[in-house]
This record gives C-alpha cells, structure tokens and sequence, in this order.
C-alpha cells in the first residue's frame, strides 16, 4: 500500500516510509528514450491519484521533485486533477506486441525495420494481411536488466551450486569397512566411477550417475551383475558378465567424480547430466566401458518435474 487513509477529514495522501527515499533511472541510462521522458508526467499522474486535493499533492511532492532532480530531470511535478467525465471505455483490438531489447549503442532503427517487414510480407489485398497490420502488432522497446542484477543472480545460482551437494554418510550395517563407497554411500546427485581390475593387471572404467543415493544405485548394480536377465542393462553389467564367463577374477572399487544438482524447473537445465557428458569426453580411452553415444542421451531427471506427474 502507497496510500494514507485519514478517517477524521476523510483524505488521503501518498505514504512511504520514514527511511525510504525514492530513486528513479538516471537520464543517462541505457533506457528507451520514450520512458525517460515520459517519466515526469508518470510520477506526477501517481501522486496526483494518490492526494485528495492539490495543497496535500504540494505537501508532499518536495522529497520526489529532489529525487528527480538528482537522476538529471529538470522538468516540475504539477498536479493533475481526474477528469468528471472518464472516457467511455471502448473495445480493445487484439494486438500482437514485438518487444525487442534496447541499447543505446544500437544506430539500426530495428522497431522501424520490422514494421517495414510488416508491410513487405502482409501488404494491402492478401489474405493474411487482415491479421497482420500496422493496427494489429505494434513495436515496444524492453529494457534489459542492470548489471547490479545480472551479477546478484550470477552469484546467488553459484553459491547455491556449491551449498545444495553435499557428501553424506554412511548407514552400513559393518560400517565403513563394508561401505563400497567409504563411508559416503547416502551421498546423492553424483557421477561415481567403477574401476574393475583383473588379472594381468588389466584395468576399466565405467562412470555413471545418480540423483538417489549411491546406496540405491549400487542396489541395481549388484542386481544386474547377479541377474543373468539383467546383464545388458549397463555396459559395466555387460563386461561384468563377460568376465564371469571367461572365469576370470575381478575386484571392482567405486569413488566419488563429482556433485552436482540435477534438473531445476527455474533454470531448466540439468548440471548432473551435463557433469557426466563432460566427464565421458574428458575420460574416454582404451580403457573406458563408457561409449560416446552416451553424450547424447536425454536427461532423464526431467519428466518428473513435468506438470503432468505433479
């Protein structure tokens, strides 16, 4: 609420706060030059619907004349009074409004470049130019945000990257003497890597992730190495298997690659994934179980933030 209500006399006026100070764009700021100018005419339109008379309006103008004058106005705040006879409200044309981004470093006139495109493609006589005219999309500059925001959001999705992942414990019935992950195993949203050794000192590699608890994820992988059935559903279970049939003895040791948050509905994007991509180039050799057609795979976290399965 911006308004003071006095029930005594029945006025009101503009309310803000004791240590409030209002601030307006700068004149010199990277805004469209149209809301610059007409900023003036809008503040005094609002503390003009916001007094009950002209002497309360004069009252209580003094503290935003200074604030504009110092974002480099010159121009008065004057009163204007309500019309008796509103205009009649008349039917509103749909419209379809373009809305680029302003810069002041731009020279191209790009409102006026679009709507000659308007008129090359829809002229006058075909049969789309009754939905597509001057009198039906209309051009309005936007205003980008300030860097003061562009450097707060940056900062806020960093830290919250490094403070949402965290290591977890380990709930093992032996401890962490029998924790295949030492000690870590409720960790989740992390890429792991397997490394199996067998004899003749051969070594593979196999990374994968999980937005579970590594504990769940190495619950499947047990399943799939025991579970003839289940032997093709990794690529791990599948060496596995080979090895089992040549007879060959195999230690396979698990450690944590990396943390990351998966899918987010507000930044649309899956870290987790991106994560295991990157760590699939970056590692991939001779010695890798990991095929690089795996890079190209979907994410997988992101039908369950669907409206669908909510």
């Amino acid at each position: 609420m911006d308004v003071c209500f006095n029930l005594v006399n029945g006025t009101f006026k503009p309310y803000r706060k004791d240590n409030d100070k209002p601030s307006y764009i700068n004149i010199q700021s990277n805004h469209p030059p149209h809301i610059k100018k007409q900023l003036p005419d809008m503040i005094s339109k609002r503390l003009s619907t916001l007094s009950s008379s002209k002497e309360i309006f004069d009252n209580e103008i003094p503290i935003y004349t200074d604030a504009l004058r110092h974002a480099g106005y010159n121009q008065q705040l004057q009163y204007k009074a309500e019309p008796s006879n509103p205009s009649v409200p008349r039917r509103r044309r749909k419209i379809i409004w373009f809305n680029p981004p302003y810069n002041t470093k731009v020279a191209t006139n790009v409102a006026h470049k679009f709507l000659l495109l308007v008129d090359k493609h829809f002229p006058a006589g075909s049969s789309l130019n009754k939905y597509f005219n001057r009198n039906t999309i209309k051009v309005s500059y936007s205003c980008m945000p300030n860097m003061a925001k562009i450097i707060s959001g940056h900062n806020k999705k960093v830290l919250n990257k490094q403070n949402t992942v965290k290591e977890k414990a380990c709930n093992c019935r032996g401890g962490e003497a029998v924790c295949p992950l030492d000690g870590k195993c409720l960790t989740d949203s992390l890429v792991y890597k397997a490394t199996v050794k067998t004899t003749g000192n051969e070594e593979k590699h196999y990374l994968g992730l999980t937005s579970t608890t590594f504990k769940s994820r190495f619950t499947n992988h047990k399943s799939s190495f025991n579970h003839k059935e289940q032997a093709h559903s990794t690529s791990l279970s599948t060496y596995i298997w080979k090895l089992k049939e040549q007879n060959r003895p195999f230690t396979i040791t698990w450690s944590i690659r990396a943390l990351a948050p998966t899918y987010k509905r507000e930044t649309r994007s899956c870290q987790l994934c991106m994560m295991e991509k990157t760590l699939i180039i970056i590692e991939n050799d001779e010695n890798s179980l990991n095929k690089r057609t795996e890079i190209l795979n979907k994410c997988r976290h992101r039908d369950k933030e669907l409206l669908m399965n909510w």
